[in-house]
């Protein structure tokens, strides 16, 4: 079993999107050199299952899958409200099972006088994917993620217009509810794996996707879980591959993993390898959106873990 996860990096087929509120037009010829490229990407990555990020067209990953040499069938989460959702593809040998499932983030209560065991709800921009499959003929659960980036979270009006910051502290205030969003999202997930743990017996899980945040990071910890207190901790796999060459990102010259593959223990013994596909992967940070919109190559690397 060979399960990969990739960011796609705004995969949009032709006409207008809107990127860091620019418009951005593509015309079908650049749409197609981009389909040819993401396609021999994916090939190469020889996977069962494929976890994938930023799919703004359903028609133009369909007609990647076509393209493949291998057959496989495809999922779509439900999206965002930009139209980016999260993307599966499973061989067709796979007796595999998809789902959209969109959580309730909450922050906990700060107080043990607190009445209310969640604190301030918020809402998940972009649905997870469950797939269920089964591997060693015991199940298989893997849940496709992609967090909201660490990027300030200004306001919105009723309109849903995101209102400029008129000052510092509301520069301050954005980075601050973005952080709070990310650990939101990063205890309902957690939850929601605390669930799964109990409620389906010999559970194998994989957590695949793009965190947008580094391995050392609250968020990415949050999920993982603390070996030292309880069970139903997660491994972080990508750590088994030395730090040097432990990255999936190039921010301005800085080589960072932010997509990661969390897997629980009992699958943890069948990993024979672990690959993150970095050698050819662009630093495209401090590009001028409008102009790095049109970088054919994605600005994340694969991750492709094979088990035993």
């Amino acid at each position: 079993m060979i399960v990969a996860t990739l960011n796609l990096k705004n995969m949009f087929g032709s006409g207008e999107w809107q990127h860091y509120s620019k418009t951005i037009s593509y015309d079908e010829d650049f749409v197609a050199k981009r389909t040819k490229y993401l396609t021999k990407v994916i090939a190469s990555l020889k996977a069962d299952i494929i976890v994938l990020q930023e799919v703004g067209s359903p028609e133009v990953l369909g007609k990647i899958t076509a393209a493949l040499p291998r057959k496989y069938d495809m999922f779509v989460a439900e999206p965002d409200r930009r139209g980016i959702a999260n993307g599966l593809l499973f061989g067709r040998n796979l007796s595999c099972s998809c789902e959209s499932i969109r959580l309730v983030p909450s922050l906990p209560p700060l107080s043990i006088k607190d009445s209310k065991t969640d604190g301030a709800k918020g809402t998940q921009r972009r649905a997870y994917i469950l797939a269920k499959t089964t591997y060693n003929k015991l199940p298989l659960y893997i849940i496709g993620v992609h967090f909201k980036s660490s990027n300030p979270t200004y306001l919105t009006d009723t309109a849903g217009h995101q209102q400029e910051p008129q000052s510092q502290v509301d520069v301050c205030d954005g980075y601050i509810r973005a952080e709070l969003a990310r650990l939101a999202e990063a205890r309902a997930l957690r939850s929601f794996v605390d669930e799964l743990i109990t409620s389906v017996p010999n559970i194998q899980l994989v957590i695949a996707g793009d965190y947008n945040d580094t391995e050392l990071s609250p968020t990415v910890k949050a999920i993982r879980g603390d070996e030292a207190m309880f069970g139903g901790n997660l491994e972080n796999v990508c750590e088994r591959i030395p730090p040097p060459k432990r990255y999936s990102k190039l921010t301005l010259g800085v080589k960072r993993l932010i997509d990661h593959m969390l897997i629980s223990n009992n699958i943890s013994k069948n990993v024979a390898s672990v690959r993150i596909m970095n050698k050819s992967l662009n630093d495209q940070d401090g590009i001028e959106p409008s102009k790095e919109a049109f970088i054919i190559e994605s600005d994340h690397a694969p991750i492709v873990v094979k088990f035993k």
